[in-house]
């Protein structure tokens, strides 16, 4: 029995021993320490010194004589097929006496320069990101006797992090719809190119951009076309805020708008969206003077919408009364040659031929640092260790939505008779749009407020010389949350733009004019009438240079803004006998009359109508009048009514033996 027991213990398995412990994964070479390196002469042009992809070197400047420099070359080699990021950082020991410069430089395996930047004993320099593709060259330099520390830490490039150079279009960091990207101001005078483009966009698709703040900087940022072309410089607000672009247009319109407009040729005169800068005022409507202290309190909007939305209208709100109906409103034959909405009548490629595929949409974007003022001169701030984060995001719009873009009159958005959408973004954005008439017509303008901006809407002509557009007319009377209009503005033919800007405001003894609401939208409304005679042709408040009616004459306007007075010229043949006017006012308001006589360029008052209280007709009825030149004026007594949507009847007649009455 005690045999068999050890025999059946011995045929039993010795245990296994334990498994043993994997190896542990390699460290990446990115978090590798850098070794130390000395420096060993001679390293100069032909005999660079190879250092590894991840070290510290101790070196000095011994230039042999004075004002030569002392040149030390270092090769880096990451291999065939390989590229790597380089962080760059030098400090240069102050000497015992005095100071000490140096250059440092980065060059390509061909040593071709990729970077530059300058070095003073005592700050450290710093190259965040530099590519290394293969091999790579770094070179200091100095003609200062000194000691200099050089850290060169290698790594794989990061997808959202930019990596020098990239101050040309040919080098422009590629950037995706939705990714962040990190840069640096590495100096004052860096530029950073970024390129963005979107396959197959979709009508109404746009981008935000957005730029972050870094202390010390003005950030400023070209819009470009993927051709390099300049459209627009962003710039922002004050030193640290970021930039906000709110919806630049991927697909840009090139058939006729609504009401004959035809798309921006791109030959009109730039004009300013500054404070009225550059902008011609001859005759101009001013519907916003004393109106810039209404900015701040303005009252909110009384409707059920949310707050900052207008409220909805009815009929009346963007048509006046009494206006034609829609089949009066002119619509203009498009320009010859121009393309069919619905045509597509080019031809085909055959069937051996392979059509082109379609040009790519995007944009260009150059970072840089903006001017600011120092405390002796305007400078450029950097910092190379504070990154900065562009982000751009694809997003869709309303159909009417704004072409950004548009912040002058080259660039203006087409349209016509019907509405466009908005945002007043960035800081100090100002929106142009266009249309092009083929006759005087009459113009009634609307915008919308905005939550958090006062908006301004300015009517310019353009000009025949070439030169900056005409201002014909300005509405500024609401504050935030409030809309503005020009109810009846004639304009004569060929192109008209209409400004959607921030209205002005005082800041530190300042006029600025940087309002700005990224969240909302505005709308803006436009309606074209025929000139026919039966409306006021603003601006028209100057009895001498108002524009000459024929009697007898039925016209129609309205009083506003607040102050508006409208005046009639006409003149009077020789025995044409009494002169008879009336006002028939909009409801709730107290209108007068007065009778002006003109003397070449003066005009003396001869009679006034102001019988009735609040609202009434009223009536200037036979005056005896002689061959000569007159005028009516409409207006408000004391200016106290003012309306943009009631209008009045103004209708004057000559009473005589033959005359028409």
């Amino acid at each position: 029995m005690a045999l068999a027991v050890v025999a059946l213990a011995a045929c039993k398995k010795a245990p296994e021993p334990p498994p043993e412990a994997p190896l542990p994964p390699p460290v990446p070479a990115s978090e590798r320490p850098p070794q130390k390196i000395v420096e060993i002469e001679p390293n100069d042009f032909q005999r660079a010194q190879a250092v590894p992809e991840r070290c510290v070197i101790e070196g000095t400047f011994e230039p042999e004589r004075r004002r030569v420099p002392d040149d030390d070359w270092y090769r880096v080699a990451p291999g065939p097929g390989r590229t790597l990021s380089l962080r760059i950082e030098m400090n240069v020991a102050p000497p015992d006496a005095g100071s000490a410069e140096a250059a440092l430089e980065v060059l390509d395996r061909d040593r071709n320069r990729l970077l530059r930047t300058r070095v003073v004993a005592g700050q450290p320099a710093l190259i965040p990101a530099v590519v290394c593709a293969e091999a790579c060259f770094v070179r200091a330099s100095s003609a200062d006797r000194a000691s200099y520390t050089l850290s060169i830490l290698g790594a794989a490039p990061r997808p959202d992090h930019e990596i020098e150079p990239n101050d040309r279009l040919i080098d422009a960091t590629p950037l995706q719809p939705g990714a962040r990207m990190q840069g640096t101001y590495g100096s004052p005078e860096d530029e950073d190119w970024y390129r963005i483009e979107v396959k197959d966009p979709k009508p109404g698709q746009f981008l935000r951009v957005e730029l972050s703040g870094v202390a010390g900087v003005r950030a400023e940022m070209e819009v470009r076309g993927l051709d390099g072309v300049l459209l627009e410089t962003v710039r922002g607000g004050a030193v640290g805020e970021g930039i906000s672009i709110r919806d630049l247009a991927l697909v840009r319109e090139t058939e006729e708008a609504d009401a004959g407009v035809t798309a921006v040729d791109g030959g009109v005169a730039q004009a300013d969206g500054g404070v009225d800068g550059g902008v011609a005022a001859a005759g101009a409507v001013d519907a916003g003077v004393g109106a810039l202290d209404a900015g701040a309190g303005g009252p909110d909007v009384d409707g059920g919408g949310a707050i900052g939305s207008p409220p909805a209208p009815d009929a009346s709100a963007f048509a006046a009364p009494g206006l034609p109906d829609a089949g009066a409103i002119a619509t203009l034959a498009p320009d010859a040659g121009s393309p069919d909405a619905g045509s597509s009548d080019a031809g085909s490629p055959d069937g051996g031929v392979v059509g082109a595929a379609p040009a790519p949409h995007g944009f260009v974007f150059v970072v840089r640092s903006g001017l600011y003022p120092g405390p002796r001169s305007r400078m450029r701030g950097a910092d190379p260790r504070l990154p900065y984060t562009l982000f751009a995001a694809l997003e869709s719009g309303p159909d009417d939505l704004e072409i950004e873009p548009n912040d002058d009159a080259a660039h203006a958005t087409p349209m016509g008779s019907g509405t466009r959408s908005g945002y007043l973004a960035p800081a100090g954005d100002a929106d142009f749009y266009r249309i092009r008439t083929d006759q005087p017509m009459i113009l009634r303008a609307e915008v919308s407020g905005l939550e958090r901006a006062d908006v301004e809407m300015q009517v310019l002509a353009a000009s025949r010389a070439g030169g900056k557009p005409t201002l014909l007319a300005r509405a500024n009377e609401g504050g935030v949350r409030e809309g503005e209009v020009i109810p009846a503005l004639w304009i004569p033919a060929g192109d008209t733009y209409i400004a959607i800007l921030g209205a002005a405001r005082q800041l530190e003894g300042k006029s600025v004019r940087d309002a700005e609401d990224r969240d909302h939208l505005y709308k803006l409304t436009a309606s074209l009438f025929p000139d026919d005679g039966t409306w006021e042709r603003e601006p028209n408040d100057d009895p001498v240079r108002t524009t000459e009616v024929t009697l007898p004459a039925a016209i129609k306007g309205y009083i506003w803004p607040r102050r508006d007075r409208d005046c009639f010229r006409f003149h009077v043949p020789a025995g044409s006998g009494t002169l008879t006017t009336r006002v028939f006012p909009a409801r709730g308001m107290d209108l007068q009359l007065r009778l002006w006589e003109i003397h070449g360029k003066r005009a003396d008052v001869i009679g006034t109508a102001d019988a009735v209280r609040g609202e009434g007709e009223e009536a200037m009825v036979a005056v005896p009048v002689r061959e000569g030149d007159y005028a009516v004026e409409v207006s408000s007594p004391r200016n106290k009514d003012a309306s943009p949507s009631e209008q009045y009847e103004v209708q004057i007649r000559l009473d005589g033996p033959g005359l028409p009455q």
